[in-house]
């Protein structure tokens, strides 16, 4: 079982001191209760209204944007993508090498 810490006294005056100038400054018949008039021109409902459009709309781009790429992509071409230049003979036709050759051949 934990035993308590022993009780500093010596902040028993300052304690009371305190407690007696706090208590000087308090109303003595504490004041009645008075609701706030309620204020109807209050701006808090139009800006959370504003942030849930900004909100909404952000998500509707966002969703947008993310269906349009993907509809986007699957209107790509799929498969490898047939090489343009390649130096090694008879590995493409229309390749740059077999250009040359067809070239040198024809200049003979």
């Amino acid at each position: 079982m934990i035993s308590p810490e022993p009780i500093d006294r010596s902040m028993d005056s300052l304690d009371r001191t305190l407690k007696e100038f706090f208590q000087a400054e308090m109303p003595k018949p504490w004041p009645a209760f008075q609701a706030p008039r309620p204020d109807k021109s209050t701006i808090q409902p139009l800006i959370a209204r504003n942030t849930l459009n900004k909100s909404r709309l952000s998500l509707v781009v966002a969703t947008s944007l993310m269906f349009g790429f993907v509809g986007l992509m699957s209107s790509l071409p799929q498969g490898k993508p047939t090489p343009i230049n390649h130096d090694e003979p008879g590995t493409s036709k229309g390749g740059v090498a077999e250009q040359r050759k067809e070239l040198l051949r024809e200049k003979k």
